[in-house]
C-alpha cells in the first residue's frame, strides 16, 4: 500500500501545488501535522485535527475534499506505522474514507436503488460507474474492521470509557458494511453485519438509545427486502412452472420467516422510539412499553411462529398501543418539541409498514394453502387414475400406461424449504450475486464516529 487510488470521485490536485477545493494545500499541511507522531495509536488518530476536519467535510457533503484529506492522512500515518497496513492507527481514517465514498455513491444513485444490484449481477445499468467506488469503499471498511477487531474488547465495564468507545466504533463499521452489502443486493451479508452492529450497541448503550433503534430498523428493512424479492421469484416460478436459469429457488418458508423477523425488529424499533419520547416528556419509558405490549409476545421470535393467523396482528396492536400512550405527551423542554414531533411521525410510518407486512403475510399464507390444496387434489386424481390402470381385465389404449407422465413429482420438505413451493422441479441453485475478488487498494480511510444524516455516530 504505497499510495491511494484513482477513482471517479477523487479530487484533482493541480501540479503547481494548489488544490481546486476549499481546503488548500497549506491548510492541509497544518491539519496533517497533527498526525506526525512517532508512535501512532488508534486514539491519537481519532483525536487529531485531521480526523475532526474530515468528519466536518463529510457532514457538510464535501465528499471530494474529505476523500482528498483522508488519502493524505493515510499515507502519512502509514509511513509512521512502518508500512503496516492494518496498524490500529489507520482504522479511523480507513473508516472515514470508506464511509465517505459509500455516501457519495448512495447519494449519486438515489432514485435508482436497483442500479447497484444490476451492476453486481453483471447487467448494464446506471450503477456501473460506481462499481469500482463501491469495491474500494468495501476494502477500506473491511480494513478498518480487521484492524479494530484486534483491539476492541467484547465487553466493557461502565467505567471503561475507551473500551466502550472501541465497541461502538466497531459496531458503526459493521453498520456501514451492512449498508454497502444491502446497496449491492447482498441482503444476507447485510443481515450478518447489522446483527453484529446491534449486539455491540446493546452491550454498551442505554436500552432507549436511538442508535439501537437504528440498527433494528436496518435489520427490519433488509428482512423485508428479502421477503419481497422472494415473493417475486415465487410468482415468476409459478407463472413459468419452474425457476429461471439465473434465479435462486424461492423459499416460501424463508419468505414468511423474514417477514416475521422484519415485523419483530420494526416493533422493537418502535418500542425504543416510544421510550425515547417518554424520556423527553418526563415519563418512565419502561412503563409506556409495559402498558402497551400485550401479554404473550415480549418481542420474542417464538411468539411470531406459534399461530400465524392469531399472532400476526399482535405486533401491529402493540405498536398502536405505544402510539396511543405517547400521543398526548408533551416534551419537558421546549427545545425538544421538534424531536418529539419527528419521533411520533416515525412511529406512524413504522405502523404503516408493519400493517402492510401483516397483510402481505396473510396473503402469502392463503396463497400457500390454496396451492397446497390444488397439489393434493392433483395427487389424488393421479393416484386414482393409476389404480384404474392396474385393475385386472382392463386394457389401456395407446402405447403403454404412460406411468412416467402420470406419476407426480416427489415433493419432500427435506429437499425443498417449504411444503407449498411454486415448482417441484429440481433446479440447481445459481447465485444471483457475483462476488468479485477484491484488489487491495491503499486508499482506505476511516473515522468510525459521527457524520451526517444520523448514520454516523
Amino acid at each position: 500500500m504505497n499510495d491511494t487510488k484513482n477513482h471517479s470521485i477523487s479530487p484533482t490536485i493541480a501540479t503547481n501545488g494548489e488544490s481546486n477545493h476549499d481546503l488548500d494545500v497549506d491548510n492541509d499541511a497544518v491539519i496533517l501535522s497533527t498526525l506526525t507522531i512517532k508512535a501512532p495509536s488508534y486514539a491519537q488518530t481519532k483525536e487529531s485535527a485531521t480526523h475532526s476536519r474530515i468528519k466536518s467535510l463529510l457532514s457538510s457533503g464535501e465528499f471530494e475534499s474529505a476523500l482528498s484529506l483522508a488519502e493524505k492522512g493515510i499515507g502519512l500515518v502509514l509511513s509512521k506505522a512502518n508500512g503496516n497496513e492494518l496498524h490500529e492507527s489507520l482504522a479511523p481514517l480507513y473508516y472515514l474514507y470508506g464511509t465517505t465514498l459509500l455516501y457519495s455513491v448512495e447519494e449519486g444513485t438515489a432514485g435508482d436503488s436497483m442500479s447497484s444490484v444490476m451492476t453486481a449481477r453483471g447487467e448494464s445499468g446506471p450503477g456501473q460507474e460506481g462499481a469500482e467506488d463501491l469495491e474500494i469503499a468495501w476494502e477500506n471498511l473491511e480494513s478498518a474492521r480487521s484492524s479494530l477487531s484486534r483491539i476492541a474488547p467484547s465487553r466493557a465495564e461502565e467505567e471503561d470509557e475507551p473500551g466502550r468507545e472501541l465497541i461502538l466504533d466497531l459496531a458503526q463499521i459493521h453498520l456501514r458494511l451492512g449498508d454497502l452489502s444491502r446497496h449491492n443486493g447482498r441482503y444476507e451479508e447485510a443481515i450478518s453485519d447489522f446483527e453484529r452492529c446491534l449486539r455491540g450497541r446493546r452491550v454498551v448503550l442505554d436500552p432507549w438509545d436511538r442508535r439501537i433503534a437504528d440498527a433494528n430498523s436496518c435489520l427490519a428493512s433488509t428482512f423485508l427486502l428479502i421477503a419481497g424479492e422472494g415473493e417475486k421469484k415465487l410468482g415468476a416460478a409459478s407463472e413459468s412452472e419452474g425457476a429461471t436459469e439465473d434465479a435462486e429457488p424461492a423459499c416460501p418458508r424463508r419468505i414468511t420467516e423474514c417477514r416475521e423477523l422484519s415485523i419483530m425488529h420494526y416493533l422493537e424499533c418502535g418500542r425504543i422510539l416510544g421510550g425515547i419520547i417518554g424520556k423527553l416528556c418526563g415519563v418512565d419509558p419502561s412503563k409506556i412499553n409495559d402498558d402497551a405490549l400485550e401479554e404473550g409476545t415480549n418481542d420474542k421470535k417464538e411468539s411470531l411462529h406459534s399461530s400465524p393467523q392469531a399472532e400476526s396482528v399482535i405486533p401491529s396492536k402493540n405498536l398502536s398501543n405505544i402510539r396511543h400512550q405517547v400521543a398526548t405527551l408533551t416534551p419537558s423542554k421546549l427545545t425538544d418539541k421538534d424531536e418529539v414531533h419527528d419521533l411520533k411521525e416515525m412511529l406512524d410510518e413504522i405502523q404503516e409498514t408493519i400493517d402492510n407486512a401483516v397483510t402481505d403475510a396473510e396473503g402469502l399464507r392463503k396463497v400457500g394453502l390454496m396451492r397446497k390444496r390444488a397439489e393434493q387434489a392433483a395427487d389424488a386424481a393421479s393416484n386414482e387414475n393409476s389404480e384404474t390402470v392396474d385393475k385386472p381385465g382392463l386394457t389401456t389404449i395407446g402405447f403403454g400406461s404412460g406411468s412416467s407422465s402420470s406419476v407426480p413429482i416427489s415433493k419432500t420438505e427435506s429437499s425443498q424449504c417449504f411444503d407449498s413451493t411454486a415448482s417441484t422441479i429440481d433446479v440447481a441453485t445459481v447465485p444471483t450475486m457475483l462476488v468479485k475478488k477484491k484488489k487491495k487498494r491503499v486508499s482506505n480511510t476511516d473515522c468510525l464516529a459521527d457524520s451526517k444524516k444520523g448514520k454516523i455516530e
